[in-house]
């Protein structure tokens, strides 16, 4: 799908969703199907047509075309902090990505500067980052972006309580999610009659 192309489909489904009265768009697709790369350029054609926008983007990083980490950025910013890392987290991950210190806890433990969840060891100084981020932008903004929703969120942590606080201000919102999760993170914040988009694109988170 070409840019053009993409920017339009992804308008028309803002503008559906935005005209039906519908709480959010739900930007849906596999890793690497373009999720990221989708949410910044809807924002970017939201803030170039008037709207306010805010939130967060996670784009991942990756090293001999393995993900080897995420980090978080504030869209209207750019601010940027190193999120979570797969590798050990005191391997140097190279380029913009910082190395993230020794985790604290074991699995989903922890409330320290480094926790782990799954696979990956994450930064508590970039999620209270972002939800600060969320938090604002629940104050101030029409739209709020957040990329993405998932099983770290689904559990009570990651930008689980700034997207509960952006839920709660009846702002629009443009959230990416992979397809397994779809029907928990709608039931999750009451998101059953968000429009839903599937993406098939290639690049990107």
């Amino acid at each position: 799908m070409g840019s053009s192309s993409l920017e339009a489909e992804l308008f028309a489904a803002f503008s559906q969703a935005q005209s039906a009265g519908k709480p959010g768009l739900l930007l849906a697709g596999p890793i690497g199907s373009g999720k990221t790369k989708a949410a910044r350029i809807l924002a970017a054609i939201l803030l170039e047509k008037g709207f306010s926008v805010a939130g967060i983007v996670s784009p991942r990083i990756l090293k001999a075309g393995e993900t080897v980490g995420y980090v978080t950025q504030d869209i209207r910013t750019g601010k940027t902090l190193p999120l979570c890392a797969k590798l050990s987290p005191s391997s140097p991950l190279g380029g913009n990505f910082s190395p993230i210190p020794s985790p604290v806890g074991g699995e989903g433990q922890g409330e320290g500067e480094i926790f782990r969840f799954r696979r990956f060891f994450f930064s508590q100084k970039a999620l209270d980052f972002a939800n600060s981020v969320l938090e604002e932008a629940a104050g101030k903004a029409e739209v709020i972006v957040v990329d993405e929703v998932g099983p770290l969120e689904l559990s009570g942590r990651g930008f689980a309580p700034g997207l509960q606080v952006c839920r709660e201000a009846n702002a629009f919102l443009i959230l990416t999610v992979r397809p397994h999760l779809l029907s928990s993170v709608k039931s999750w914040l009451n998101l059953e009659s968000a429009e839903i988009l599937f993406l098939r694109g290639e690049g990107g988170r």
